[in-house]
């Protein structure tokens, strides 16, 4: 369900851990370098800078691309050498930088240096095809040209990261050996091409031979990061911090020492290490992301979700910014715009793995199978052998039931002890809320009890193995395991964040008010905000709706909106009945002024719209909503899940039909869908669905090339 009720909105601290599932984000920050250029020839500046951006341009001759956000205009463009110091800077205006490139080019036509300088502006400029053909041009007359060797060597990695690439950089290592900016080239080309032996050497050698530059040392990092190897990251940053470095560099290092925690699940020791990143250098902006993300009153501060977006607006020089909003978002219950700034981000930074990845995640735990299928697959082509990619890739052949495929590619997935809990704690989550296979989920979840984690991993293992309990009728086995979370984790909210909601969907209402009640005596001796009892109150309101309780479901809201009058505005208790459509309608107007890019809540008022016959708003909200809800059948989708909590038994059928008649991925997702479990018993669940999961099985769960065209 896109709608985030059961277990799948968890936030970064030990409370919700939403890093728990997505394991080691590779730090693939593919991101621009700064090609320094002097006419003639020029260095490379290997520092892990912003992408260019994609789309049209309006600046240099067929571009196929827009221009990067590069409009200060206190860099002064009035001649080539002008243009050759912008570039350096990277900060410049693009359509001066054409005004004062062309005429020279018309005076001089086969000038080597002009040329280099218009590949590199065309690459700038997003147009790669029109930039490696004038490369080509350029060592087709001059074999051994640095410049357009190392440029080259940067595009084809953006671009295809693979062998092609490495015989570049070979010819550009050979035109100038011993160069540090090639050879750190030459190691990110091996990295993405998941040659981390042969990388760990170059990295290595470069740090012997010059320990005062810091560019392999963050390489390196991320090769232990992308090989899940964070035992040794942890040895090997802290070896580094060791050293003396100016206070930008010792951040960013400080940075990868808390990313190692954070994705440990250690939130508490790796928000220490982000604060004292931000102290030292205010202006790193992947720093005071992972504080937004990771800071006690996570999701809930206004002043962090408007700080966010401020920078975001300003023009960030970095992904993270829009990860962070984007996860804030999602774990307030704004899938459809946590989404929707992924995508964006992803085309101003088309090039970040981990924003694939990231969107991977989130649409397959809100069971957008083709979305989750489609971000995987980019995240592939970029890092073909990163971990948590081809565990996404194997949970989704398990949700399309082919086994086979699965355990191929699990075979060759052995993390190391400190993250193989979460490997099985992952399984356990799939098996349960996916494939409702009770038994495998617990035989993973007690698989993952035998290795030690650290953080929310245990807490919500516990909460998983009480709730099958629930599930087959052992209430006391159950409430043990909750009381051990309880016992193991004190003062952790995570643990009502799980139980209550669970035992509300399983129709244990005395559980759910017995923890309630333990909840409510807790908080007062803990650090829990408003934001964490509104977001368990939330998730318990959605609970008690999918449960057909419309009074419960009332009363938690109420709760909810007390703790956070700012959070999302739960119409869909009203939406339930038909006759309560002017309550739904106000919370959905008031929706769409905090977040007009959620997708979810146009579509809610333009099904209230065609539902008062009001055609011609019905068509543009509809219009809007489509904006968002990519995958085919979205809306038939939707509106099944309206009819079925209103318990409207033969619409809520017909729509999700029609549903899985556009994408056959939405046959699992119903399957999987707590939704619909008040109506196992009709003829579509019992008789079509089975057929409809056998031809998921013969699909494949990649998309075509022409759906990795964005």
């Amino acid at each position: 369900m896109n709608i985030p009720l059961l277990r799948y909105s968890e936030t970064c601290s030990g409370r919700k851990n939403f890093n728990r599932i997505y394991l080691v984000f590779a730090f693939l920050s593919f991101i621009s370098m700064l090609l320094i250029f002097t006419v003639g020839c020029a260095g490379i500046s290997c520092t892990r800078e912003r992408q260019p951006a994609v789309g049209p341009s309006p600046g240099g001759p067929s571009g196929n691309a827009a221009a990067p956000v590069l409009k200060d205009d206190s860099v002064p463009l009035d001649n080539i050498g002008d243009l050759s110091s912008a570039l350096a800077r990277g900060n410049f205006n693009i359509e001066k930088a054409w005004d004062i490139l062309n005429p020279e080019l018309k005076k001089n036509p086969g000038d080597v240096s002009l040329l280099v300088l218009k590949a590199r502006l065309l690459w700038t400029s997003g147009n790669l095809d029109e930039s490696e053909k004038t490369l080509d041009f350029v060592l087709g007359k001059e074999p051994r040209n640095s410049a357009a060797l190392a440029l080259k060597a940067k595009l084809l990695l953006d671009r295809f990261g693979n062998e092609k690439g490495l015989e570049t950089v070979n010819r550009l290592i050979a035109a100038s050996p011993g160069k540090y900016e090639n050879r750190l080239l030459k190691g990110r080309v091996l990295f993405q091409l998941c040659k981390y032996g042969e990388a760990e050497k170059i990295f290595r050698s470069l740090i012997h031979e010059h320990p005062e530059r810091i560019e392999a040392y963050l390489w390196l990092s991320d090769l232990y990061d992308a090989s899940v190897k964070p035992d040794e990251g942890l040895k090997f940053i802290k070896g580094a911090l060791s050293k003396t470095w100016k206070a930008s560099d010792r951040s960013r290092l400080l940075v990868e020492l808390g990313e190692i925690y954070e994705k440990e699940g250690d939130t508490g020791e790796a928000l220490k290490y982000f604060n004292e990143a931000v102290r030292l250098d205010p202006g790193n902006e992947i720093a005071a992301s992972k504080v937004a993300i990771c800071a006690p009153d996570f999701g809930v501060a206004a002043g962090t979700v408007d700080e966010l977006k401020k920078t975001i607006g300003k023009g960030s020089d970095s992904a993270y910014p829009y990860f962070a909003l984007a996860r804030i978002y999602y774990n307030e219950g704004w899938v459809s715009s946590g989404k929707d700034l992924l995508n964006k981000s992803l085309k101003e930074f088309p090039l970040e793995m981990e924003g694939y990845g990231l969107l991977g995640y989130l649409t397959f735990e809100s069971r957008e199978y083709r979305e989750s299928q489609k971000a995987y697959a980019h995240a592939k082509a970029l890092h073909p052998g990163d971990y948590n990619t081809m565990m996404g890739i194997a949970l989704l052949d398990i949700v399309r039931r082919d086994s086979d495929s699965a355990k191929k590619i699990l075979s060759k997935l052995k993390p190391p002890s400190l993250v193989t809990g979460r490997h099985y704690c992952r399984l356990g989550d799939v098996y349960m809320n996916h494939m409702r296979d009770y038994d495998t989920a617990d035989r993973y979840y007690r698989k993952s009890l035998e290795y030690k984690g650290r953080g929310a991993d245990t807490v919500m293992t516990l909460a998983a193995l009480g709730e099958i309990r629930l599930k087959k009728g052992m209430d006391s086995e159950g409430e043990e395991y909750f009381d051990r979370a309880i016992r193991d984790f004190p003062g952790d909210i995570s643990v009502y964040f799980e139980i209550i909601p669970g035992s509300v969907l399983n129709k244990k209402y005395k559980i759910a008010e017995k923890y309630l009640g333990k909840m409510e005596g807790e908080k007062s001796g803990t650090k829990w905000t408003p934001g964490d009892l509104s977001a368990v109150y939330l998730r318990t309101a959605y609970a008690y709706l999918i449960s057909g309780d419309l009074g419960g479901a009332l009363k938690m809201s109420e709760k909810s909106m007390k703790y956070n009058p700012e959070g999302h505005p739960f119409g869909e208790v009203f939406l339930a009945k038909p006759e309560k459509r002017n309550e739904a309608r106000a919370f959905y107007e008031k929706a769409v002024k905090l977040h007009p890019e959620n997708a979810l809540s146009w579509f809610f008022l333009g099904f209230l719209a065609e539902e008062s016959g009001d055609k011609k708003n019905a068509e543009s909200y509809y219009k809007k909503a489509g904006e968002g809800l990519a995958s085919p059948g979205d809306m038939d989708y939707y509106k099944a899940w309206v009819y079925s909590i209103r318990r409207n038994r033969e619409q809520a059928a017909a729509y999700l039909r029609k549903a899985c008649e556009k994408d056959i991925f939405n046959a699992p997702r119903a399957y999987a869908d707590e939704s619909f479990d008040w109506m196992r018993d009709d003829r579509f669940f019992k008789d079509e669905l089975p057929e409809l999961l056998k031809q998921v099985k013969g699909k494949s769960p990649y998309p075509s090339k022409s759906e990795l065209e964005w």
